[in-house]
């Protein structure tokens, strides 16, 4: 009985199913004389449309990961991101600014004979004269640099912006806190990394024939100071780093959101623009901290070059003597190549960035 009964129901499920197959064909046949096509192609190509189309729970998993918000707890990912993306920028730029320090350091005084008339002559004589690999001068150091200050910067200031912005949306967040939380960032990287941007200063500067390896310059910093000297002009570099800082996270923060609000504007054109926006406007603030900088960091490396001996007390002892002898034009003395170096240096750093922290699932300045 039960075998019979069995059977019975495998019968009926196989009627229902020649029923539901008929009834699909009988349609498909129906609609493909109306449209004059051969129902057995039709059946197929129904077929395949049917099988072709994703399941609901792929697609949905598809819709969880794609809308899977930024992680801002990830530090280490966070400062590696950062530091490789400013590795990259800072290789495109490092001529543009070995460059900028030669003409930065120029002797100011009438007995020495100036070497480099401008940026682009600048640029030519020391290719002429050093070979064009001079111009990639001080790139180790850079390199190291850009992967403790750089990432320190950039990595700290989501973190630190989050902290102090209270119950705010993060699109509503004021410039000025913005401009807090990139200033403390970029005080507290450079701080860290003066070593880094001493040794890269030197090497840049160095116009020697046959140029000092980075363990002669770090052994002439030993010994003219001690460990300590490795941290020469720390308030300046401080200094230069927290207007740096304040200025290019904050504008660049601040332009990705009034780009998209006012021109709707998204992806790679507003990290481009918001970039660009970014580099002009921290060249303009740090510009006259960056030639001090300069100036005190390499002062007797140039008296050693050129036989013009030239002593500085501190950042304001610069300051004041570049003023009272060259004029107050003298502190923005390199600000084309700064410029020229800031604007496809910020681009390229933040594109860059941007990049890696969508790979790595973490937040940039949001």
């Amino acid at each position: 009985e039960e075998c019979r009964g069995s059977r019975a129901s495998e019968v009926a499920k196989e009627s229902e199913n020649k029923g539901i197959r008929g009834s699909f064909c009988k349609q498909i046949s129906s609609q493909s004389h109306e449209r004059g096509r051969d129902p057995v192609f039709e059946g197929w190509e129904a077929l395949y449309s049917r099988l072709s189309r994703p399941s609901s729970m792929f697609t949905k998993e598809n819709r969880r990961i794609s809308e899977q918000k930024p992680k801002d707890d990830n530090l280490p990912l966070r400062l590696f991101a950062a530091g490789i993306a400013a590795t990259l920028a800072q290789t495109a730029c490092q001529p543009i600014e070995t460059v900028k320090v030669r003409l930065q350091n120029e002797a100011n005084l009438a007995a020495a004979k100036k070497r480099y008339s401008g940026f682009l002559s600048g640029g030519m004589t020391i290719a002429r004269e050093e070979g064009a690999m001079a111009l990639w001068k001080g790139m180790l150091p850079s390199a190291i640099r850009e992967m403790s200050y750089s990432s320190i910067r950039f990595g700290l200031y989501a973190p630190i912006k989050k902290a102090i912005m209270g119950n705010d949306k993060p699109s509503d967040v004021s410039l000025w806190k913005k401009m807090v939380a990139g200033g403390l960032a970029g005080g507290i990287g450079s701080a860290i990394a003066n070593p880094t941007d001493l040794l890269k200063i030197r090497m840049q500067a160095d116009s020697a024939p046959v140029p000092k390896r980075m363990a002669a310059h770090m052994a002439d910093i030993f010994k003219e100071g001690g460990v300590k000297g490795f941290w020469m002009g720390t308030s300046t570099t401080v200094l230069r780093a927290v207007v740096l800082g304040a200025t290019k996270l904050a504008t660049y923060d601040e332009a990705k959101v009034r780009l998209k609000n006012s021109f709707g504007m998204s992806g790679l054109p507003l990290q481009t623009a918001a970039g660009a926006l970014a580099g002009f406007a921290y060249v303009c603030t740090s510009a006259p901290v960056d030639f001090t900088r300069t100036r005190l960091m390499t002062a007797r490396q140039m008296a050693q070059q050129t036989g013009v001996a030239v002593e500085y007390k501190g950042p304001v002892d610069v300051f004041m003597k570049t003023v009272r002898t060259e004029g107050p034009r003298a502190l923005y003395k390199g600000f084309l190549p700064q410029w020229m170096r800031a604007t496809p240096y910020s681009v390229i750093q933040f594109l860059a960035w941007e990049q890696m922290a969508k790979a790595f699932n973490v937040s940039t300045v949001d």
